[in-house]
């Protein structure tokens, strides 16, 4: 890998150096630094940082109201780690896969330089912020290194659109499916309500799964499927219920009405 350096002239950014949670001067905070090496992680920040610390300061108040309740606290932090940041990492093996294959490393002599103004304060209430930005720097790296391989020439445009388009989404997926999974905490559309959200959370039937969007292939990875039920329980099905061979009036008969219907609509 060419050797890469940051530039001693000062670039500037669309996004704040440091971005602080409304808890700042109100009670301890932490501030998490972040230096980054991609331009696809400065076009996320430069977007994305009031939401960042938004997410960041949800699971917070989250995790602070429910530390008294083992089952919410243990629901809503086993999810964070052993499925939201795992679903990231999944992800983050198959573009560095699809990179190993189509930009093999080695050394052209190629000299990078990257803006001082790479790096970024997060002032923070809760520790639960240092996962998130490690998974973040994983992306970043591996972004880093699609920039590189075009720089070498290894890969074409298309090939680093490609890479980015990856990257982003793995980035945006962690943020949205905090979102997502904690919308319920929202009463009627109004603010988010930490109290509501955690009287959810004692629920048993409050599954933070069924609110949590990945693809199937991910489901098995993690376990979350077993692979060898539905089978199953489809052949189960078919037992029970053998298929009789429609005739062609019937088949024609429901293609009419089905057109029938759609016509209507």
């Amino acid at each position: 890998m060419a050797e890469q350096k940051r530039n001693r002239n000062q670039r500037d950014t669309n996004h704040p150096q440091v971005v602080k949670t409304l808890n700042a001067g109100k009670w301890k905070t932490l501030e998490a630094t972040m230096e980054y090496k991609s331009d696809l992680t400065n076009a996320f920040l430069t977007q994305n940082h009031r939401r960042i610390i938004q997410m960041f300061e949800r699971l917070a108040m989250i995790l602070r109201l429910a530390k008294e309740d083992v089952v919410a606290y243990r629901k809503i932090m086993d999810w964070h780690n052993n499925v939201n940041l795992a679903i990231a990492n999944e992800q983050l093996e198959t573009i560095e896969e699809q990179l190993v294959h189509s930009a093999p490393k080695g050394n052209s002599g190629v000299s990078i330089n990257i803006p001082d103004s790479y790096k970024i304060t997060f002032e923070v209430s809760h520790p639960i912020t240092n996962g998130i930005l490690n998974t973040i720097k994983s992306i970043d790296a591996q972004a880093a290194n699609a920039e590189q391989a075009f720089f070498e020439n290894k890969i074409d445009d298309p090939q680093l659109e490609s890479a980015r388009r990856q990257a982003m989404k793995v980035m945006n997926g962690i943020l949205d499916r905090i979102g997502k999974v904690t919308s319920p905490g929202k009463r009627e559309g109004g603010n988010f309500s930490t109290s509501h959200y955690v009287k959810l959370l004692k629920e048993p039937n409050f599954d933070l799964l069924e609110l949590t969007d990945m693809p199937l292939e991910i489901r098995k990875s993690l376990g979350l499927i077993e692979e060898d039920k539905q089978p199953e329980e489809s052949v189960a099905k078919k037992e029970k219920a053998p298929s009789k061979p429609k005739s062609s009036s019937t088949k024609s008969k429901a293609k009419t009405s089905t057109k029938a219907e759609a016509e209507g609509a």
